[in-house]
């Protein structure tokens, strides 16, 4: 971990605390998942946030716990969203063109003419998605903390330790002094905040992080998922996901209404707190598909940012 990504993350704060949080999404909006069409105010709102990021028109759908857990029978405690795959092929049909030569009778006279006579052929090629994915599903645990956070005036990722207005919570820079928060329990890189975060506190803002970045996470998975792209391997697919989602965490929480300095260290939480604790998952899917990769990190295979960004992630 660079002391360039610690500047870089402070810098960007102290540039950007003047504009105040906006609510997006009016309060007492209905349950996220009460639309059975999934045109919610959440869902449509979200969707917009995906498209951007994807780059074309894709929905968010919000479901409730029980069709959450019938749609994922074995692990609904687990998974947070997903995308379904959509089709692919090693192989693609192709028409193409082909000249005879014919003949025929004019005044009497055998007459020699060309014609075009099409055909089809079998060309083999890279594993490509033949239909784009359209559509991400979201577990209630991830759109209740997504509403919450867009319905909220002042954003609940923010403290007010005496200042005159509310500060992020969470600040980046590392430190061995009282109030912080570590990666580990060894205790091995701790990061100061802004006031003593209570257990309940730690885990509402863990969750409001999550799913965050969550909605960008799967937002990558559908562009991943374009017609015509070739299909990650398994060694790429939830690893690109994830740091791009880092990369794009910030632009979410924004969009929700969050001030840049707070939207900057919600996504410094996650690279700095969650971020490292990937790299030893070890339930079977992430050992096929890893999270984590030394590719993501300031100027790495996987980063994403503008040139001349100075901000990670």
């Amino acid at each position: 971990m660079s002391l360039f990504v610690v500047v870089a993350v402070m810098a960007g704060v102290g540039a950007a605390a003047a504009r105040a949080d906006t609510a997006v999404i009016p309060a007492g909006t209905p349950d996220p998942w009460s639309d059975p069409a999934h045109q919610g105010v959440l869902e449509r709102f979200a969707s917009n946030v995906a498209s951007t990021i994807v780059g074309r028109p894709v929905s968010v759908r919000c479901e409730d716990q029980a069709t959450w857990n019938a749609l994922n029978p074995s692990d609904a405690a687990n998974v947070a969203g997903f995308v379904n795959t959509p089709p692919h092929s090693t192989t693609t049909t192709v028409t193409r063109y082909h000249y005879v030569w014919r003949w025929h009778v004019v005044h009497g006279k055998r007459v020699r003419y060309r014609r075009k006579v099409s055909y089809t052929t079998v060309t083999t090629h890279a594993d490509i998605f033949t239909r784009s994915a359209t559509t991400m599903e979201l577990s209630p645990e991830v759109c209740q903390p997504l509403q919450q956070f867009g319905e909220a005036g002042s954003k609940p990722t923010k403290c007010q330790p005496g200042t005159p207005a509310p500060v992020p919570c969470f600040t980046g820079s590392p430190t061995n002094d009282f109030p912080g928060i570590c990666e580990d329990a060894a205790l091995t890189m701790c990061y100061a905040t802004a006031t003593d975060w209570s257990d309940d506190y730690f885990m509402a803002y863990d969750t409001y992080a999550q799913a965050l970045l969550t909605l960008a996470h799967e937002s990558i998975h559908l562009q991943q998922g374009t017609a015509g792209l070739p299909v990650p391997p398994n060694s790429l697919v939830e690893s690109q996901a994830e740091c791009s989602g880092m990369q794009w965490t910030a632009r979410v929480a924004e969009q929700f209404g969050d001030t840049p300095d707070d939207a900057e260290t919600i996504a410094a939480y996650f690279w700095l707190i969650g971020y490292p604790n990937e790299v030893s998952n070890s339930d079977a899917y992430s050992l096929a598909h890893p999270y984590w990769s030394a590719d993501c990190k300031p100027g790495g295979p996987l980063d994403i940012r503008p040139a001349g960004s100075t901000v990670w992630p």
